[in-house]
């Protein structure tokens, strides 16, 4: 993924966003951005305090329940 584009992904998403993504076995994963970074986003994920991720913005989606 080129520079300009992953920009553009990353502006999409904020600290605080609730985001949802498929790990690598399928699962779907809920969470909240905490912080933007260079190539990732990283997430914290619910119901895990020890669980953050660091997640390509391509693959995270807005999450509304």
């Amino acid at each position: 993924m080129d520079d300009l584009n992953r920009l553009k992904a990353n502006a999409a998403f904020f600290p605080g966003d609730k985001v949802s993504w498929n790990d690598k076995e399928g699962f779907i994963r809920v969470g909240r951005v905490i912080r933007i970074n260079t190539k990732t986003i990283s997430v914290q994920e619910d119901g895990d305090p020890d669980g953050t991720w660091r997640v390509s913005a391509h693959l995270l989606k807005n999450y509304y329940q």
